[in-house]
């Protein structure tokens, strides 16, 4: 949870989370791995490792004070839904939507005051 002063419990996992949404907020990024273009997909493995480690998009509710805010659960819930539509597809759609919902989060994550956003 937030501490008493009103800071993040685990800031550096907002850090990341914020690099890993970037990443994923690239759709030419994200291509070159689905389309095969960049074998073997080791990055993108990676970011969806943390992903699911974290609970950042599956369970986002739970995360809030931790290293999310309470209005931000609802865009990480769609960059959520948007990877399980995606995964095990080829086709450039579906991963479209996945960065266009990273991009909302990162967008959602940017509104937040500059003390929330980075860890000192």
């Amino acid at each position: 949870m937030v501490g008493r002063d009103g800071q993040f419990s685990t800031p550096w996992l907002r850090d990341q989370l914020i690099e890993r949404l970037g990443e994923l907020a690239d759709p030419v990024w994200l291509r070159s791995f689905v389309t095969g273009a960049r074998v073997p997909a080791t990055r993108l493995d990676e970011v969806l490792d943390f992903l699911d480690d974290t609970g950042a998009v599956d369970e986002p509710e739970n995360q809030v004070g931790a290293f999310l805010r309470g209005n931000e659960v609802e865009r990480a819930r769609s960059v959520g839904a948007a990877l399980e539509a995606a995964l095990g597809s080829n086709a450039p759609e579906p991963w479209i939507r996945v960065a266009a919902a990273a991009e909302l989060l990162l967008e959602e994550i940017a509104a937040a005051p500059a003390d929330d956003r980075m860890s000192p």
